[in-house]
């Protein structure tokens, strides 16, 4: 059995490093602001584009690899667990857009030919909104995992949490 560092509610200071995380909570502060930036560019990436709807597996599983990269580097045990459970589920919600998109078959691309949009097709819209819900669960379960390691009171957790609820807001504005 692994021994845990008991910290003070405040969470663990400086160098410390807590029971979930493999470096300490300053590199953990800078590793989630890192993180946020780099999901912002690829959500930005993909709304950029055109026919995100249709594009939005292929921009997840980037998006899915970069919390992957992330938890990989920094969380360790029950913290990791958590974390990847909910990426997980992205990507069987990825994978399921993909299904959808790929049942529609030439009707799909003569959508796409004469510019109709395949936003339109229910299932199309429907697994699309199932994506973006479990998208944005993922980033936000890992980004909570590491306020949980460092502490809710900690001030590494309270700007880890300022700058999710930032990115809360664009994702939703976004996707």
């Amino acid at each position: 059995m692994s021994q845990t560092k008991s910290y003070p509610p405040s969470g663990p200071q400086g160098s410390e490093v807590a029971t979930g995380i493999k470096v300490s909570s300053a590199e953990l502060e800078l590793g989630c602001i890192n993180l946020i930036s780099q999901l912002e560019m690829q959500i930005e990436s993909a709304r950029s584009g055109s026919g995100h709807v249709e594009k939005a597996s292929v921009n997840t599983d980037k998006l899915l690899s970069v919390l992957l990269d992330f938890c990989d580097q920094y969380f360790d045990g029950d913290t990791a667990g958590v974390a990847l459970e909910s990426i997980e589920k992205a990507s069987f919600a990825s994978l399921a857009h993909r299904e959808v998109l790929s049942s529609l078959g030439w009707g799909f691309a003569v959508r796409n030919l004469f510019g109709k949009s395949v936003c339109s097709d229910d299932r199309v819209r429907q697994t699309y909104d199932s994506l973006g819900n479990a998208l944005l669960t993922a980033c936000v379960s890992v980004l909570r995992q590491a306020v949980l390691a460092v502490g809710c009171d900690s001030a590494v957790g309270k700007t880890i949490e300022q700058s999710t609820a930032v990115f809360v807001e664009e994702f939703k504005a976004n996707w």
